[in-house]
């Protein structure tokens, strides 16, 4: 497991995780014109905060003996991950019900995505990260492809910022992306830990970094075509970007691009992070039962 510790493979995993359902959902309804410098400010955040998690889960593994901290820190860990990866299953669910198949139950739209999700929560880790690997550069390749049909389109002038932002302002743009980019990127060490075997700040940082990146150009690709008070009213900014996109006379259709964008990373979220909340709370289960074996002793 050691050579994906460090390598490409993770690199790609935090990064679809990172996406998850925050692909389709950002900007917000909360965007101001100084939405693209909150973006740009959360993705660095979610960079320092991901170094720092990453130092503190190193020095928690080298004290080598389950403290206090260690405790609450996976109860913590494994609530929060249970956390992201509802709220990833529900958006994922709301997205396809309101767009994709409307006419279609929710629950069978549940049932298909919990499917696959339990075929992967049942594989080795080693199959996740190869699997990520690939539909990480699949991704890309669409979100590129994307962005350049749409760039003939685009007016900077919905992107143009004439003086600079307020601290209070600056706050107020970085609320949209806590829950999408900044809370989330909070799991990617331990996710690390748990899948890799010990965090390593070239995979979880490089991870992050690109993650974030991506959101950004989706969404940026929303504002340079509707501008932010179009892009703020729209549920699915994304989508509705990717439904201008034209070559010629012809109208070329990419909304299949989008659903497949959101199903792997919606798909890799939920997995990353239910895997880390079982393997968490298994951990701290097989630690309590071991006290309690050498406390009867």
């Amino acid at each position: 497991m050691e050579k994906y510790s460090q390598g490409k493979h993770f690199s790609a995993l935090a990064a679809l995780f990172l996406m998850g359902d925050a692909v389709i959902c950002l900007p917000g309804n909360r965007s101001r014109q100084f939405v693209l410098i909150g973006a740009l400010l959360a993705v660095l955040l979610a960079v320092v905060e991901t170094l720092a998690v990453t130092a503190l889960i190193n020095r928690l593994m080298r004290t080598g003996r389950q403290t206090m901290l260690k405790g609450i820190a996976s109860v913590s860990a494994a609530l929060f991950a249970f956390w992201c990866g509802v709220r990833c299953f529900r958006q994922f669910v709301r997205f396809v019900s309101d767009i994709l198949l409307p006419k279609t139950g929710k629950v069978w739209i549940a049932v298909i995505f919990l499917t696959v999700l339990l075929f992967l929560l049942a594989k080795r880790s080693e199959v996740l990260l190869k699997l990520a690997l690939m539909l990480f550069w699949v991704v890309v390749g669409v979100i590129v492809l994307i962005v350049v049909l749409s760039v003939k389109d685009f007016k900077i002038a919905h992107i143009a910022v004439y003086r600079l932002p307020t601290l209070k302002e600056l706050g107020e743009e970085c609320l949209p992306f806590l829950p999408g980019i900044v809370f989330p990127a909070l799991l990617i060490p331990p996710a690390q830990a748990v899948i890799c075997g010990k965090p390593d700040c070239r995979g979880s940082l490089s991870g992050t970094f690109f993650g974030g990146a991506l959101v950004l150009a989706c969404f940026t690709d929303s504002l340079l075509l509707f501008g932010v008070k179009l892009s703020e009213r729209l549920p699915y900014p994304l989508y509705s970007a990717v439904s201008t996109v034209t070559v010629g006379p012809l109208f070329t259709r990419m909304d299949g691009a989008v659903y497949g964008i959101l199903f792997v990373t919606a798909l890799v979220k939920c997995t990353v992070s239910f895997k880390l909340s079982i393997a968490l709370l298994a951990r701290l289960r097989r630690e309590i039962s071991r006290r309690c074996k050498l406390a009867e002793m």
